[in-house]
Parts: C-alpha cells; structure tokens; sequence
C-alpha cells in the first residue's frame, strides 16, 4: 500500500507541474498495471456474488492488499485529469475501475454477519492452532463485517497488542546483537502497530530507529557508487529514459540520506549525467508538446479544409477569425523549431493557401459591393463622385497595402502592387497611395532579397552534405544554421514557411552529423588517450631525472592539450563523453601534481644553487626531502650526516677529531709543545721518577770467587760499595741484589765481599773486580727530570717530545728501563696531551702504541730491568724495538705539523658549491678559481679531494667526482697546498719521522683521491 501511495503522490506532482519525467511514466505505468489487476478481481468477485458465494467474494477481496482498501486508494478523486493528461502525452491509460462490483462489494461488508459465520470458524480454528498473524487477519475482517462485536472488537485488541508485545520483544532481543537488518525490519513492522507518539516513549523502539536510520544511511552510501556506474549502458544507448529512472533514484538517496559522492569522478560523472538527462528531457518534451500542436494544427486545417470544401455558412468574419488562428497556430508550431513533416507541411500550406485565397476572394468582393453601391448613389455628381470615389478607392488599396506589411504576408502584397501598375496606373498619381506603394514594394523587395540570401545558405548547406556527412567544420557548420535562422526571421510568414522547414530538416541532419563526428572523435580521443595513459606510467615517473622529465613533459603536455580542446569545444554536441572527460581530468590533474613536484624541486635545486655558506645549502637540502623525484633521494644521507664546517675541517686535518682541531685552532701546545702549568699529578710523578731507589744510584758491581778463579759475577747496589782495607786483606759492604736469582722482585739485602790474603799472589775469598754506576741511573742523569719544571714547579721548562728523544737516542741505557719511562711519561702527558703537543706527533703516537704491542700485557715496572726473567723476556723484542726507532726526531716533527696544520686550520673551510646528484660539480664563482676542491665521499662521507685543472679557465666540460656523494657540499681551502706541503716535507726530511700520515690521521696530507 505504502507504494501505491507513492505513485499517487507522483501523479498529482504531475498534475500540478505538468513535467513528464521517468518517474511520472514509471507511475503511469504502475498505476495502469494496479488498476488492471483491481479490475481482474474484481470481475472475480463479481461472478463469486453471481453464484451467491459471499463468503468466497470475501476472502477473495481480503486477499493481501485488501481489495477494496486498493480500489479506494486507486480512486484518488482526479482520475479523469490523469487519464487526459495520460492521452495528451502518450501515456499508458489506465482502465476505469468498475463501480458497481465495488458497491456491490461494499454492500456485502455492509450487511455484517453471524456468529454462526465461517469467518468465526476460521478463527477458532486460527487460536487454536496458534497462528496469531492468522488470527489477527480473521479478526481485522470480522470487524470489518461486524464492527458492533465487542467481543471481535476485545480479540482483535488482545492479538494486536500481543503481536505489538512480541514484535518488541524480538526488537529488545536484537538489539543486543549485530543484526542491523532485522533490527530495521522489526522497527518497520511496529511502525504499523502502534502510533508514533507510543512508540517513542520505547526506549528500544528509539535505539532500533536510530541504528535503521544509521543502517539504511549506510547502505545507500555503499549502493551509491554502484548506482553512479550503472549510468554507462544506458547512457552510451542513449537510454534516456533508464538514465532519468536511475537519476531520480540517486537524487532520492541523496535526499533522503544527506549523502554526497565521495569520489570526485563520480561527482563529475553525476553532474554531466543529470545535464544530460536535463537535455534529453526538454527535447522530449519538446518534441510531445511539438506533436500535440501539430496534431492540434492538423485538426484545425481539417475543419478549415470541410468548411471552405462545402463553403457552408462561411462568413467574411468567420474566414478572418480562422485566418489569424491559422496565423496564430502556424506561429506556435514554427515556436518548437522542429520539422514538420512533408505531408503534413504540404497539406497545411495548401489549407493555408486556400484559406487566403477565399478571404482574399470575399475582400475583393466586399470592396466591388462598396464600389458599385458608392457609384450607383453618386451617380448624379459624376464629376465629383468620380474624384472622390478615385480618391477612396487609391486610400483603401492604401490601407490594404498597410495591412500586409502589418500581417507580415509579401505575396498579396506583391501581387496587389503588380495589378495597380498593370491595370491602375491613374490611382498611382494620389501621392499617398504612391508613396505606400513604394515603401511596401521596397519591403517585399527587401523580403526577395532576404529570401534569396536565405536559399543560397541553405542551398550552400545542403550542398555541403554528402551521404549525411558535412564537408564543413563543425563550428562553420553551426554558425551557417544560426546564421540562416537569423534571415528567416526576417521574412514575412509566408516567405518564410519553407524555408523553416528546409532549415528544420538541416538541423536534424546536422544534429546526426554531428551524432557521428562525435562517436568518431570519442574514439580517436579515446585511443589517443589510452596512449597517453599508457605514456604517464614512464613519463611522469619520477624515477627518471627532472632535467629528462621536464623535457618529456613538455611533449606530453602538448599532446594533452591536443585532446583537452574537447572539453569545451565550439559545438556543444562534440563534447568529449564523460567517461573520457574524467580520465582527461584525471591525467591532467596527474600531469599538474607531477609539474608541481618538478617545480618544487626546481625551486629547491635553485635555493641549493644561491646557497653561499653550509647552513644555507643545508637549509635549502631539507627541501630536497619532500621531493618524490629518486634522484632527491640522497638529500637525506647528507642531511642525516648533520654535516658543520668544523667537522668536516677536522676530519680533513685530524682524522676527523674536533678537540684536536680546537688544539690546534687554540694553539694549545704553543711552540714550546708544553703546557704553560704542571699538574700536582705531573709534578708527583716526576718525583716518583726522581726518588725511585730501582733507577737512580743503582751500582754494576763484578764479583770474583778468589778461591775456585771461576767467572764473575754481577751484583747491582744501591749505592756505591763501601771498602775497608784491614791489613792486606779487603771488604765491601751494602745493599745488593743479585740478578742471577729467580726472584720474581728485587729486594737490597746487606752483603759483605772479602778478599783474604794467603801469601803472595795467594788470595781467597770473594773481590771487587769493578763497580761503576748502572746505564739506567746514567740514564736517569742525563733526563735530569728534576728540571723539568723550574725551581718552584710552577711551571715547565722543557718538553715531553724532548725527553722521548733522549730516551730513545741513549744507546746504552737497558732497554726496559727505556721503555718503563717513555709509559711512565705517557702516563703524565695522557691527561693533557693536546697540550704536551702529541696530536702534532704521529710518529710518537705511533712509536708509543708499537711498544704496547711489543709489551702485549705486561705492566713493567721500575724493578724490572734488574729482574734475570724480564731481562730474558723483554731485552731483545726492546732492543729491535729501540734500534728502529734511532734518529727521532719527535719535537722537529711537532713543530712543522704544528706550523702546517695551523696554518690550513686557520685558513679553513670555504663554501664552494655542491655536488648534483649526476656527479657534476656546481661550483660558486669564487670555487672555480680553486686549484683543488674538496667533497665528500660516497663511501663513509670521507673528504675527498678534486682537482680542477681548469680552475685558470672555464671548462669546456662540466668537472665530475665520480667517488662523491651526490648532493655532498663542495669546499676549497684558500691556501696552497702543493707549497704548504713542500715546506713540511722539507722541513721533515731530516728529522727521521715518516711524514705519510697515518691512515684517517690527516686527509689533507694524504688525501684521497677519485
């Protein structure tokens, strides 16, 4: 019921509006289809009431939906508006429902019945069985019959009330689930149970409402792109019609659901629909409105053509009225701008003709009458009535002349002209009549003219077709229609009938010209673009550089915007269709993101070329990290780097530690490669050195055993021996240790030597042979530690590298000794190194770390060079290790580092430019003079150096660091390195230290190379 309520709902909207639309024809249809069906049962209750079989007639017009219940709502009270709005558009007509069989129906509720009534037996048998939706039919029609029953009335309240009770249950039961369809279907089935205002005092009935409304909401979203894609078929059939049905069923959800499209193609895609389906409607009904007027127009010309055929009661007022309707209704017709057809437009012509001709006929005799009555009554004043019947006569051929220009007719006009000066030249000598004669004849003449210019347009347009192709351009084509039409609307109605005809028939022609141009320019676009699609994929990648990109889109471009000219062509009808429209916009609005993308990096890569420090270049790299193109790619890598001058300066000149490059920018180690104060630390151990009884006054005594002449044997002292002479015999006494023992420590233990004498050249007992102070304590002597620092300790005096010198120089010196004091002094240096001026030393660095390796884990101490097992050890490793080392000369070393390293850390790091990411250099004007540039590297962003052969000349070709990091910051140094060089090596050459730097120790004495 709910739908036929619907369509009665579209028809009187149609009624109202008088639009036909796809949804008003659906519901004619609709409304046809119902009332047939309500005629068919009724004819099958008519012949139940026939037979006497009521109770039949009744459960047949009971039957789902109700029958009379149908009828009523079918009989909405404007029938007969809508069939003749139906006839008048073509519309299927509905068939009158029979009025006597539904009174006869209605006369059959109206007699009510028994209880002994089957109807009472079938809802006996309905409770019993519990069938409660059969219970509550049987119910709802013995009301219907009997509506007096309280007992029927209290039945049918229990059921619906209990049918209301169940159905809510269910909805509070499914509401705990998921189940949002059957949740929408219960709310609409308690919708018909109860009214509104109960419902939504239930609280479940609210929440069901809600999650219908949220569900059904949902739904049309997810229908409403599948609906959208369903416009294709019908649209490239031209189905209309199934277009507009589709059309009115998307603008009902998004109505009902305040839903839009999401997608913009489809937005794009609905938009050109509905402007299609707009124009596609008004030809429709323009075309029904066109038919009704001709049809109307026919059936006047045929009333015109009996009238004037029997020429029955046919008075000169009558031919006048059916004249100007006839005017009246061609005019109308002309209004549609479509073609008549011919047997139509002939007979109507001739009607017309006909027409003309006898109102013409009765005005020539009305005028006769008139003359001949004048004539007759003025006879007597011949000579008067003579002038001024000659005088009425040329005023009324006047007025008549006036009267077809007005009416817009040239051929009456024309031939009344032809009769005056053919058969009445003396009326021509009334001025008035001359003059209107002339101005009329001048207007025909103008309309011949006219007429002729508008048969040579059509004629050349005609021409132009061939087998339903026009050799013209669309645009020409157009404007030469437009402009004919613009001429016919000057003629007089009479001239210009045909040629409106003649120019409708071009239209249509034009219009199926056009109709295939069209589909052939759909397709060759179509194909076209398919290219250009299949293009986009490699073109606008941005896999491949900007510089070959741009150059690409530029072509690609051009092809585009061939196809673009499409999209707002001169001849509306030429328009591209709108799936290819949307891929059009689709690729352009790819190709314009693409553009965008190339100007942004372009923009970067400029902001990367005016760079004029690190921090600016560096600024404008963070650009190049939102760049698509692969190529911007390893803006990344250097910004990750956080790359600073100072950083990379020091890894250019101190293996890439900072705090050695601040030593040498500070001049920390000044010339003296001291610091200016000692340390408490520094001062103890210098005295520690100082006072160890295992390195100073440590005596070499040879012993004899006088008794046995056996070899002899060392004794070291502390201190030189005491001797004491007693007699002829001899005694020396202290503290000794003896070297040959296993101890693993030295202790000086009391000893006494004493030779005996026991005649002459007879000696016993233990002798003296030689005692002289040990290599290391001369050693220690010559170090004289003691003045290291002045006389108060407040300051050095000499430096470390000095003392290593000495060290390794001394030939004689035990070499464990040698090697406890350069750790123990590297020990003092290591908290101030930079200051002791090691960093200026890498051949003491060098030199330290080769004797740990020689020392592996062993920490000597001062005791150690008297010990028999370090001696063994450590003594001939030592002294490969010392007799390599010879000829230092660490402090010359320091000095010239420190002279050449200051030198190039002061001078620093300029800006010069960057590397682009194909390996070019782009170099700031003030690089290209540069000798020698620095980059970084690809492998570990190491500086690496380039030369620049052509810094003295422009190069022809652009210079290349095939090694370097691409987007790494070119920098050169305003210093002469080849000369910086050659003054350190020389200054080198004779010191005895390697001047090749170490590995990673400085890049810019050793620097890498590409």
């Amino acid at each position: 019921m709910k739908e036929l309520l619907r369509i009665i709902q579209t028809i009187r909207a149609a009624l109202q509006d008088g639009a036909v639309t796809p949804s008003v024809e659906k519901a004619a249809q609709d409304y046809a289809r119902a009332c047939a069906l309500v005629e068919q049962r009724l004819e099958t209750v008519a012949q139940m009431l026939q037979k006497g079989s009521d109770y039949q007639a009744l459960q047949a017009a009971e039957q789902e939906p109700p029958l009379l219940d149908t009828a009523a709502a079918l009989s909405f009270g404007e029938e007969k508006a809508w069939r003749e709005f139906c006839e008048a558009h073509e519309l299927p007509v509905a068939a009158q429902i029979h009025a006597p069989t539904v009174h006869a129906l209605e006369v059959l509720y109206t007699k009510g019945i028994t209880a002994n009534h089957p109807l009472y037996k079938d809802f006996r048998s309905a409770v019993l069985s519990r069938d409660d939706a059969k219970s509550l039919h049987i119910i709802r029609t013995i009301l219907k019959l009997n509506p007096a029953d309280e007992n029927a009335k209290s039945e049918f309240q229990r059921l619906q009330h209990k049918h209301y009770q169940t159905t809510l249950e269910k909805l509070r039961a499914t509401l705990k689930t998921d189940d949002e369809e059957t949740i929408a279907r219960l709310i609409e089935e308690l919708s018909s149970l109860a009214p509104d205002e109960k419902l939504q005092r239930e609280e479940a009935f609210v929440q069901g409402q809600s999650i219908r409304r949220s569900w059904r909401t949902r739904q049309a979203a997810e229908r409403l792109p599948g609906l959208i894609s369903q416009f294709q078929e019908p649209h490239g059939k031209d189905d209309w019609r199934a277009v507009g049905s589709l059309l009115e069923e998307i603008t009902g959800l998004i109505t009902e659901f305040s839903i839009e499209p999401t997608d913009e193609d489809q937005k794009r895609t609905l938009a050109e629909i509905t402007r299609y389906h707009g124009q596609r409607l008004a030809a429709d009904e323009q075309q029904r409105n066109f038919q009704k007027s001709l049809r109307s127009f026919i059936a006047f010309v045929e009333e015109v053509e009996t009238r004037l055929l029997t020429g029955a009661g046919l008075t000169y007022a009558e031919l006048e009225e059916k004249d100007e309707s006839f005017v009246r209704q061609w005019k109308e017709l002309e209004g549609h701008r479509l073609p008549v057809p011919n047997n139509a437009l002939q007979r109507i012509t001739r009607a017309g003709q006909d027409l003309r001709s006898r109102l013409l006929g009765m005005q020539r005799a009305r005028r006769i009458r008139t003359l001949m009555a004048t004539a007759a009554a003025v006879f007597v004043m011949l000579g008067l009535a003579s002038v001024a019947f000659h005088a009425w006569k040329a005023h009324s051929l006047s007025e008549e002349l006036a009267a077809y220009r007005e009416k817009q007719t040239s051929q009456p006009a024309e031939e009344l002209i032809r009769q005056l000066r053919e058969k009445d030249p003396l009326l021509l000598r009334w001025p008035f009549l001359q003059s209107r004669l002339e101005e009329v004849d001048a207007w025909a003449s103008q309309s011949r003219g006219l007429e002729r210019q508008v048969i040579t347009a059509l004629d050349d347009l005609e021409s132009s077709f061939k087998n339903g192709v026009s050799r013209l351009p669309a645009p020409a084509l157009m404007r030469g229609l437009e402009d004919a039409s613009t001429i016919i609307q000057q003629l007089p109605q009479d001239l210009a009938a045909e040629p409106k005809n003649r120019l409708a028939t071009l239209r249509t022609r034009a219009d199926l010209h056009l109709t295939d141009l069209a589909k052939l320019q759909s397709g060759e676009s179509a194909a076209t673009l398919a290219k250009l699609e299949s293009q986009a994929s490699e073109i606008l990648s941005f896999e491949s550089s900007a510089a070959q990109a741009t150059a690409k889109v530029k072509t690609f471009e051009e092809s585009l915007a061939k196809l673009e000219v499409g999209l707002k062509p001169e001849v509306e009808s030429l328009r591209l269709p709108t799936d290819i429209e949307s891929r059009l916009l689709a690729l352009r609005q790819r190709l314009t993101a693409f553009k965008t993308a190339l100007d942004s990096f372009s923009k970067a890569r400029t902001q990367a070329v005016d760079a004029d420090s690190l921090t600016a270049y560096t600024r404008a790299l963070a650009a190049w990290q939102d760049i698509s193109f692969t190529e911007a790619a390893p803006a990344s890598v250097v910004l990750d780097a956080r790359l600073d001058e100072k950083a990379i300066l020091a890894a250019l000149i101190s293996g890439g530690d900072v705090n050695v490059l601040n030593a040498i920018l500070e001049d920390v180690s000044s010339v003296h490669m001291a610091p200016s104060d000692p340390m408490e630390r520094d001062l103890r151990l210098l005295l520690e050195l100082r006072d160890d009884e295992f390195l100073n006054n440590i005596w070499e005594n040879n012993v004899t055993d006088l008794s046995t002449r056996s070899s002899q044997k060392t004794y070291w002292s502390q201190g030189k021996l005491d001797e004491a002479v007693v007699g002829e015999a001899r005694r020396w006494s202290g503290l000794c240790f003896d070297p040959s023992s296993a101890a693993s420590s030295v202790t000086f233990t009391q000893k006494d030597f004493r030779r005996v004498v026991f005649g002459p050249g007879n000696f016993g007992g233990q002798g003296v042979v030689s005692s002289k102070l040990s290599t290391t304590s001369e050693l220690m002597n010559t170090l004289q530690l003691s003045r290291m620092t002045d006389p108060e300790g407040e300051r050095f005096l000499r430096p470390l590298l000095e003392i290593f010198e000495q060290i390794i120089d001394d030939k004689d010196a035990n070499p464990i000794t040698k090697a406890y004091l350069m750790l123990r002094l590297e020990d003092m240096a290591s908290t101030r190194p930079l200051a002791w001026g090691f960093h200026f030393s890498p051949t003491l660095q060098a030199d330290l770390a080769e004797l740990h390796r020689v020392l592996g884990d062993t920490r000597l101490r001062s005791e150690d060079w008297l010990l028999q097992s370090v001696r063994t050890r450590f003594t001939s490793p030592l002294n490969a290790y010392f007799e390599k080392t010879t000829g230092r000369s660490y402090m010359k070393e320091a000095k010239a580092r420190r002279e050449m390293l200051t030198a190039v850390a002061r001078s620093g790091l300029k800006f010069g430019g960057y590397v682009e990411t194909d390996l070019t250099l782009r170099l700031k004007i003030p690089a290209r003079a540069a000798s020698e540039l620095w980059v970084l590297s690809k492998a570990g962003l190491k500086p690496l150096l380039v030369a620049n052969p052509q810094s003295s000349l422009p190069p022809a070709n652009p210079l290349k660091a095939k090694e370097a990091q691409p987007l790494s910051p070119v920098f050169f140094i305003s210093i002469d390195r080849a000369s910086l060089m050659e003054r350190f090596e020389s200054a080198l050459s004779a010191s005895g230290s390697n001047h090749t730097p170490a590995a990673g120790e400085s890049l810019f004495l050793a620097p890498s190379q590409p």
